[in-house]
């Protein structure tokens, strides 16, 4: 393992879509809407240490004040990691004559614990109940870290696109043990995407850039949606073979006005397609209403989309 770990890219979800939140926190709850929504990921069933995660997400506006809030919350297992994190933010919403401008600021706490007794050194011993590493840096009696990050966002909305920036910032590192064997690192989203009407018929296309600063992904995602009950959609990931890693097909339903559900399988297409077995999974569930403004006369968020 070495005396330091670097933070890795964890698998991005085949769903996030569903909850515009996860996608940038500035845009979450400036549609005037609560939304929460709920994922879980399970990739390569039954391969030891596959990836599965599941997380929660809500945001919500705050008409007397023309902001936004939302809370993020996520488990997240690959190999001999374990990860948690949290988010909580409030958005500042800037509408103008012909566009709106959303500008938000997250609080983040990051865990990851390593599972000891999992791990094997080629001098170490494993006689029955003994586990001895025989390794320096591998001497603690509990292999964590733990981070503070800010997350400052920028959303724009137009008739023509919508776009935002996200940055994840590490800002204080701190551990009970006598080391810092984990290193956070930074991490920027970019977003641009569109929405159009076409009779029964809504499309949506978006264009995902997340980046560690080590490495570059992408992901470009079409979905159709008709007559508002169900949609179809599909997602390619990665741009050329240095970044390729896999096709994903969606589909969603309607419950009821407030409820949708959907489920997303995804394809590797990467180098180690043939070293690895079963599929990537993802459900998801959403459900979203519209904020009471209970005893507020403020209107609702202006949406240039909606608008005449």
């Amino acid at each position: 393992m070495g005396h330091q770990g670097i933070s890795q890219q964890y698998p991005l979800s085949l769903t996030r879509f569903i909850h515009p939140y996860r996608l940038n926190l500035a845009a979450g709850g400036i549609d005037g809407k609560v939304t929460v929504s709920g994922i879980y990921r399970d990739q390569w069933n039954g391969l030891p240490g596959r990836p599965r995660g599941s997380s929660i997400s809500i945001s919500a506006p705050l008409n007397e004040w023309s902001g936004a809030w939302g809370a993020h919350l996520e488990d997240q297992r690959i190999g001999l990691e374990h990860h948690i994190g949290s988010l909580v933010s409030y958005s500042q919403v800037f509408p103008m004559n012909q566009i709106l401008i959303a500008g938000g600021l997250g609080l983040g706490y990051q865990y990851i614990n390593i599972d000891y007794n999992s791990i094997r050194t080629p001098d170490g011993n494993y006689q029955g109940t003994i586990i001895d590493h025989n390794d320096p840096h591998l001497d603690l009696p509990q292999l964590a870290g733990q981070t503070i990050n800010v997350h400052p966002a920028i959303y724009l909305q137009s008739h023509w696109f919508e776009s935002g920036i996200e940055l994840e910032w590490p800002l204080i590192y701190f551990s009970k043990e006598k080391t810092q064997f984990y290193t956070k690192n930074k991490n920027l989203k970019f977003l641009i995407n569109k929405e159009y009407k076409v009779g029964k018929y809504e499309l949506y296309s978006h264009l995902v850039v997340n980046s560690d600063f080590v490495q570059i992904q992408s992901e470009i995602l079409l979905k159709i949606q008709v007559n508002g009950n169900i949609f179809g959609s599909i997602l390619w990931r990665g741009l050329n073979e240095n970044t390729l890693d896999g096709v994903g097909g969606m589909v969603g339903f309607r419950l009821n006005s407030k409820i949708w559900l959907v489920y997303g399988v995804e394809l590797p297409l990467n180098k180690i397609k043939n070293q690895i077995s079963g599929l990537n999974q993802e459900m998801g569930l959403r459900v979203q209403w519209n904020r009471s403004m209970s005893r507020y006369k403020i209107p609702l968020i202006y949406h240039p989309r909606w608008s005449d």
